[in-house]
């Protein structure tokens, strides 16, 4: 009988003891992840940014405006989704004013892209002037789970010939 009752408190402390400790499971747990991302040519990347006529350098390789040369206004390109999930597109600027048209879009600086899809901008200067309008273009692309920000500057000048402050444009033959 000894050893039952010796059997059964070693069973009972035993078993008190289990209770006694955490279960194996977990509340919360960490683990740290690395993210590598490359920058893409604007041809390339998920947000395609290239001139409205398809000229330019940028169709190859490189950066939409990265020349720096002054641009006759207005200045178009085209933007594209080539994601594959829906993103709105803003473009904001205090130097320039945007028109965007293209694929049912139509109005002031911001589309709703669906993949594949794109938007014509036009760009002219925010504020009449008779010198050039210097100034940067923030691009910012919104999904789900997507955020792709880009920034281009340009320079813009008005064309020759047009109206300038200082010119007479009245059409009387005095």
């Amino acid at each position: 009988m000894k050893r039952t009752r010796r059997a059964a408190l070693v069973m009972f402390a035993g078993s008190s003891s289990l209770l006694a400790v955490d279960t194996a499971g977990f509340s919360s747990g960490e683990s740290e992840r690395e993210v590598t991302v490359q920058v893409a040519d604007d041809p390339d990347a998920y947000l395609r940014l290239a001139p409205y006529d398809g000229e330019g350098d940028v169709e190859t390789g490189g950066l939409l405006f990265e020349d720096a040369e002054p641009r006759i206004a207005p200045e178009s390109f085209s933007v594209k989704n080539q994601l594959t999930e829906s993103v709105t597109v803003v473009l904001e600027s205090n130097e320039f004013e945007f028109d965007l048209v293209g694929d049912g879009q139509s109005g002031d600086g911001e589309a709703k892209l669906k993949p594949g899809t794109s938007v014509d901008v036009e760009v002219r200067p925010a504020v009449d002037s008779s010198g050039p309008t210097n100034g940067t273009i923030e691009i910012t692309a919104e999904g789900d789970a997507i955020l792709i920000e880009a920034k281009r500057t340009l320079t813009l000048k008005s064309k020759e010939g047009t109206y300038d402050s200082d010119e007479d444009t009245s059409d009387s033959d005095e």
